[in-house]
């Protein structure tokens, strides 16, 4: 999986993406995030692409700083 997250990575992207709507849940160690994530862009044949997903964000806070463990993404 993370071979592949690399390879991905690797292409660029150019286009935004724009998280809508959010709202937060703050506990003591961790913390989750709900929003509407708004991506617009072009693929790599030149076609536009427009894609709004529901997201949620799993962070875990460690020591100082809050860290992005689980992110998931559905359309609607």
């Amino acid at each position: 999986m993370i071979e592949e997250f690399a390879e991905q990575s690797a292409m660029g992207f150019a286009g935004t993406l724009v998280a809508d709507d959010r709202r937060y849940v703050e506990m003591a160690e961790m913390g989750l995030r709900v929003c509407v994530e708004r991506t617009s862009g072009m693929t790599w044949e030149g076609v536009g692409l427009k894609l709004d997903s529901r997201s949620t964000n799993v962070f875990r806070k460690e020591k100082d700083h809050w860290r992005a463990v689980h992110h998931h993404t559905d359309r609607f």
